[in-house]
């Protein structure tokens, strides 16, 4: 990391604080700055971009960007990861230190390769990045992307209600909701919308069917005689 960023390496005794005052404060700035008032969260992205929002305000009046100017030019982040090579299974999954991620179905009995680094996985066919996924830990834990089985699905509408769905509990319950007896129009309206993250495929099928419900309303109203 030295050699990459343009550092020189300032090695301090073990135990001995005062010898790095400066990385010590910087702790201690952390934790009563930000920290002291607000400690529990509910994942390490929510406590990560609570940070991020409390860093923005302390240095709201620093010279940070006049120190850019006496920088070494820009580098772009220095990956540190394994790389593997990893045959994807008849379920279009891998297995990675014994949880499985899924991979596009057409890739089934392919060899992929396998960038484990220490918050994410990232898959590559020939010279091509074909997905990554958020890391997780655990025995038999699976991530599973439902992109990557849509045009199975499509073929089989009648597998959706016990498919890879179950992995998305609110688009599992639109489903159960509002398209247990028209699986196909599901996926075929995932299929229109595929550019939209999961996020964002959530929200829209939560206005479509909040609309559908509105009018319906609407149409069992009697008119006053």
């Amino acid at each position: 990391m030295s050699l990459y960023y343009g550092f020189k390496i300032n090695v301090t005794n073990c135990f001995k604080g005062n010898e790095k005052g400066s990385v010590e404060k910087s702790v201690d700035v952390i934790r009563n700055e930000v920290f002291a008032g607000n400690w529990k969260f509910n994942s390490l992205d929510d406590a990560q971009e609570f940070l991020y929002s409390r860093l923005l305000k302390l240095n709201a009046n620093s010279k940070m960007e006049e120190e850019k100017e006496n920088l070494t030019p820009y580098r772009p982040p220095l990956e540190l990861a394994t790389i593997s090579e990893n045959k994807v299974n008849t379920s279009s999954m891998i297995s990675v230190d014994t949880v499985f991620y899924s991979v596009p179905e057409k890739l089934v009995g392919k060899t992929v390769s396998v960038k484990k680094c220490h918050n994410e996985i990232r898959v590559f066919y020939g010279n091509n990045e074909v997905c990554r996924h958020r890391r997780i830990f655990g025995n038999g834990n699976m991530q599973v992307d439902i992109y990557h089985y849509l045009d199975t699905l499509l073929k089989k509408p009648g597998a959706v209600r016990d498919s890879v769905l179950k992995s998305i509990p609110r688009l599992k319950a639109i489903f159960d909701t509002h398209y247990t007896n028209k699986p196909k129009q599901f996926i075929e309206e995932f299929l229109e919308n595929k550019h939209l993250d999961i996020d964002e495929i959530v929200e829209f099928f939560d206005k479509k069917n909040a609309l559908k419900g509105e009018f319906a309303a609407i149409s069992v109203v009697k008119p006053i005689s």
